[in-house]
């Protein structure tokens, strides 16, 4: 978050947080991406909500750090996203006001760790392992081969290395799929100690799931997920978690199959805006 200059708060005077905004945009250097990939967040406290103005002030902090990080790239206009749960009927009034409209949804699905997990060998000549990601070379591979499966949601090495120095990397296992020594796939799975202490039930997370196009539908990923889930079991997690857009047909019925439900769904508002917004 560029040191929170991508985080904006707003507090009354006797010091309560009443609301805030934050920016993630992830910026592609490649020429051939139509345009650059931002999602945000505003939110307020409920008891917030008749204050209209305090949304206004938020969104417009944001498009314009929007503005200064994308200076570089005039040439390129903005998907901005929000993401809200149907409950959120305030922020999802305000956003759609904006000009934001609705493009699908996420959902996030569950898997319960304590039922029969699948045993899922990769093809012959492939191996899963773990792999911590510990040289530079290594965290390159891992970035330049994710980067290539999700090109309008690229990440940098320093952002990578940025998550890897988070509370979350301490009890994160990639898990590898490898063709001799090359790297065909990937997943990272982990859990939050922290969120963990206030639920009776731990949960664990399987996200940044990949298959290199060369290695698709040989069941990489079954293999990749078998593995992660019994990683996460095996730490004492009882939910496995992971999140997947709706129109991601493939990847949802492949979750499905392997054991995880719905357990939330949540929308997507997108709006393409371009260096020459005005406030509206």
């Amino acid at each position: 978050f560029h040191q929170g200059k991508d985080v904006f708060c707003a507090y009354h005077p006797n010091g309560q947080m009443l609301g805030f905004g934050v920016v993630y945009a992830q910026l592609s250097q490649k020429n051939d991406q139509p345009f650059q990939t931002v999602w945000s967040e505003v939110r307020i406290v409920p008891e917030m909500n008749r204050m209209i103005g305090l949304r206004e002030i938020l969104l417009e902090h944001i498009l314009r750090r929007i503005r200064e990080l994308t200076d570089d790239n005039h040439n390129k206009p903005i998907e901005l996203n929000f993401q809200y749960f149907p409950y959120e009927v305030e922020s999802i009034a305000f956003i759609t006001s904006k000009g934001f409209t609705y493009t699908g949804s996420i959902f996030s699905m569950q898997r319960d760790l304590n039922k029969p997990l699948p045993s899922i060998q990769p093809p012959p000549g492939f191996v899963v392992k773990p792999w911590k990601l510990e040289s530079q070379e290594e965290r390159e591979i891992y970035v330049k081969a994710r980067n290539l499966c999700f090109p309008n949601a690229p990440i940098s090495l320093e952002e990578w290395v940025y998550f890897m120095s988070s509370p979350s990397w301490s009890t994160a296992t990639n898990f590898a799929v490898f063709d001799t020594e090359k790297l065909a796939g990937c997943l990272t799975a982990y859990w939050d100690e922290e969120q963990n202490r206030s639920l009776s039930e731990k949960v664990g997370y399987t996200e940044y799931i990949f298959v290199c196009p060369q290695w698709r539908r040989q069941g990489l990923a079954s293999a990749l997920i078998a593995e992660a889930l019994g990683f996460l079991r095996d730490n004492g997690l009882r939910f496995a978690q992971l999140q997947v857009k709706t129109d991601h047909r493939n990847a949802l019925e492949l979750y499905e199959k392997l054991g995880f439900t719905v357990n939330q769904e949540s929308g997507l508002y997108t709006r393409q805006i371009d260096f020459n917004y005005q406030k509206q």
